[in-house]
């Protein structure tokens, strides 16, 4: 499997303290039954906590199975780029990328989705927005949109 992966030590690690935390931001190609598991698990806890995802509820099967064959679809296709926050080898946070199909908008992608649960929000905000801009340049993409939902907080990490 091919992957395109930032590795970042925390800033407290680097200023000498305990946390050794190092962060992985790897762009996966495939999305593979581990990481179809640790991002449902995300996506439920937000759901429960916060309903911003796009989701009002845990995920049930028919919906995983539906965004799965999406994600892997859009994968396969190009479509889609799929990033999966490490942290100790847990995913700690998912931003789901997706680029327009029109010639004329190939420039914009839509940031579908970026789910962090709330134990994890404040670790990492500048650095994993910092990677997505970093993947948006690396792409071509001049335009980044994202859709926030109405009815939840403005805070997603």
């Amino acid at each position: 499997m091919t992957r395109e992966a930032s590795h970042l030590v925390s800033p407290r690690a680097a200023a000498g303290a305990s946390d050794q935390t190092v962060l992985e931001f790897d762009w996966i190609t495939e999305l593979g039954d581990a990481d179809l598991a640790a991002m449902k698990h995300i996506l439920d806890v937000v759901a429960v906590t916060t309903g911003t995802n796009g989701f009002s509820e845990p995920l049930d099967d028919e919906q995983l199975a539906a965004l799965a064959s999406k994600i892997r679809y859009g994968l396969h296709a190009g479509t889609v780029h799929q990033l999966m926050v490490r942290s100790g080898g847990e995913v700690v946070g998912i931003v789901t990328l997706e680029s327009c199909s029109q010639p004329a908008r190939r420039h914009i992608v839509e940031i579908r989705r970026a789910a962090v649960p709330p134990h994890e929000r404040g670790r990492f905000l500048r650095r994993g927005w910092g990677e997505v801009l970093r993947k948006c340049r690396a792409m071509g993409w001049e335009i980044a949109q994202i859709d926030v939902s109405e009815d939840g907080p403005i805070v997603l990490w």
